[in-house]
């Protein structure tokens, strides 16, 4: 039953980022100007950025969750290590067909400009996610020690977010091909660069270590509520910090570290309200709930694209 709950309360978050992210796209392509003015709107906004967040965080819970007993069996470069790399090749794959801006592979040849070209090497959250996960992998492999592996992430973590302000600085269309540059930052379109979004990926890491040892130990109920209770300090911090307080040299920086900081909070108090939620009704059935994390991702992504083709 242990079991069961840790994958549905995860399962939960990712299914409520579903919802969310195909009204994000619904919203966006039916509601006009002046209904954006609103200040409700600013508030639904707002709620729908904690989309992507919530996504990458889950990919990387999900990830070690899958692992954790799997590490000995990826080192011997198995079955299980190709059935990994084949997920992460797939879900680099539809990323970038999402973004083809001709249905046939002839037009994209023959009738691709400079202009198309910059929007399908644009990276998204497909694209962000299957290079976390494949970064991820690696270190595994790498790592044998297990206390030594979350350190290193815990020290990515914080080189993706606080770095990412000089990062985005950087024009690396200037020294490398478009479709490498796009990974750094936004400056040729990318929406989901690694630097900061990969943050959340390896933060949803160390969620899932905790989670997991939290279970095994029989103290998940006093870890979710340190959960939430850390969630709750990120996003009062936050907020306070986000409200003038600072001085305008780092109030002005993008991306700036405290927004990472606000939505990892909101992204931590969900967590632990699905948590909640998964043990006060017991067996969950909700069916836009998938167990297996990646093919939730992908269709996640397909029904927010086919959803903004359709308002269209």
């Amino acid at each position: 039953m242990k079991g069961k709950v840790r994958f549905e309360s995860i399962d939960l978050l990712r299914g409520l980022a579903i919802i969310v992210m195909i009204e994000v796209h619904v919203f966006n392509a039916v509601l006009i100007s002046d209904v954006r003015e609103q200040g409700w709107f600013q508030i639904l906004n707002f709620i729908n950025g904690l989309v992507a967040p919530s996504f990458l965080f889950v990919s990387g819970f999900a990830f070690y969750i899958s692992v954790n007993n799997k590490v000995d069996e990826l080192r011997k470069f198995g079955d299980v290590f190709y059935k990994r790399i084949k997920r992460i090749v797939e879900i680099l794959i539809i990323g970038y067909f999402l973004h083809l801006p001709f249905y046939s592979l002839k037009d994209f040849i023959q009738q691709i400009d400079y202009t198309g070209w910059i929007v399908f090497s644009n990276v998204d959250v497909l694209q962000c996610i299957a290079v976390g996960l494949f970064l991820l992998l690696l270190l595994r492999i790498i790592i044998k020690n297990n206390r030594l592996f979350i350190i290193t992430i815990l020290i990515l973590t914080l080189i993706t977010t606080i770095a990412a302000p000089i990062i985005w600085q950087i024009n690396f269309a200037e020294f490398l091909p478009l479709p490498l540059a796009n990974y750094f930052n936004q400056k040729n379109g990318s929406l989901f660069p690694i630097f900061p979004w990969m943050g959340f990926i390896f933060s949803g890491v160390i969620a899932g270590k905790y989670f997991v040892e939290g279970e095994e130990n029989g103290e998940q109920n006093i870890l979710i509520k340190r959960i939430l209770l850390l969630g709750m300090i990120f996003i009062l911090f936050g907020h306070i910090l986000l409200s003038g307080i600072l001085p305008e040299s780092i109030n002005s920086l993008s991306p700036n570290p405290i927004f990472f900081i606000l939505r990892l909070g909101y992204v931590l108090a969900l967590l632990s309200s699905c948590w909640f939620v998964t043990q006060k009704i017991g067996e969950i059935k909700i069916y836009l709930l998938c167990k297996q994390g990646i093919i939730a991702n992908l269709l996640a992504a397909l029904a927010v694209h086919l959803s903004a083709i359709v308002c269209w």
